[in-house]
C-alpha cells in the first residue's frame, strides 16, 4: 500500500509490460508468464479446430405442419470462397519449410520395424533391407562415402549434408535444402 496524490494505491494497480514489446509496437501488451501444459493446447486449437460449420435447416412453409427440431437441422461445413478458389487452383494446403528429420536411436539389432497385416514373418526376418535404419546407415556411409569420411559428420551433423533415401534405404548427398534435425530422447535402463 502507498498513498499517491492523497490516495491510498496496492498493486492492483500496477500494470505489467514488456519494455522491448512496448518500444517495437508503440503499444501496450499484456505479458504473462505461462508455465503450463493447457497453453500449448490454447495456443494452438485456432490451427487444428477444423474447418468452420454451419448448422441448418430446410422447412416448408406449410401451416399446422409438425416441427421437429432436432432431426430437421443439418451439420455441414462451410468453404468460403478464398478456400473454394485456393483448392480450385490446386495451391498446397500446408508445408513445412524447412523439413524436420527424426533420428532415431537403437541398439544393433534392435531397429523398429513396420509391416502389414498376415505377413510371413520369416521373410520379414530374412529381409536384409530392414536392417538397414537412418541410424545403421549412417556409420556405413561415413566409412564408404569419401566426402563423409573426410569431414566424419556427426549424427545430428549428417542431415544437413545428406538426405534419407527411404526407397533405397541409404543417404545420399543432399542437393537442395537444409534440414532441422531432432535426436529422439533416449532413456537410459
Amino acid at each position: 500500500m502507498a498513498k499517491v496524490r492523497g490516495h491510498m494505491l496496492d498493486n492492483k494497480w500496477v500494470i505489467p509490460y514488456n519494455v522491448k514489446l512496448l518500444a517495437q509496437f508503440n503499444c501496450h501488451i499484456n505479458v504473462e508468464i505461462c508455465c503450463d501444459i493447457r497453453v500449448v493446447k490454447y495456443l494452438y486449437k485456432y490451427i487444428h479446430k477444423g474447418h468452420d460449420k454451419v448448422l441448418f435447416c430446410i422447412a416448408p412453409n406449410t401451416p399446422g405442419s409438425n416441427i421437429y427440431e432436432i432431426s430437421d437441422f443439418q451439420n455441414e461445413r462451410w468453404v468460403s470462397p478464398v478456400e473454394a478458389t485456393w483448392r480450385i487452383y490446386g495451391f498446397l494446403l500446408n508445408g513445412m519449410f524447412p523439413s524436420v528429420v527424426q533420428l532415431q536411436v537403437h541398439l544393433p539389432n534392435f531397429q523398429t520395424i513396420q509391416f502389414e497385416d498376415d505377413p510371413d514373418l520369416e521373410d520379414i526376418i530374412q529381409d536384409g533391407r530392414l536392417k538397414k535404419t537412418i541410424f545403421t546407415e549412417l556409420f556405413e556411409t561415413n566409412r564408404t562415402d569419401p566426402e563423409a569420411k573426410k569431414c566424419n559428420f556427426l549424427y545430428k551433423e549428417f542431415p544437413k549434408y545428406y538426405v534419407w533415401n527411404a526407397q533405397w534405404r541409404a543417404w545420399t548427398t543432399r542437393k537442395k535444402r537444409s534440414s532441422h534435425r531432432q535426436i529422439v530422447y533416449c532413456q537410459s535402463c
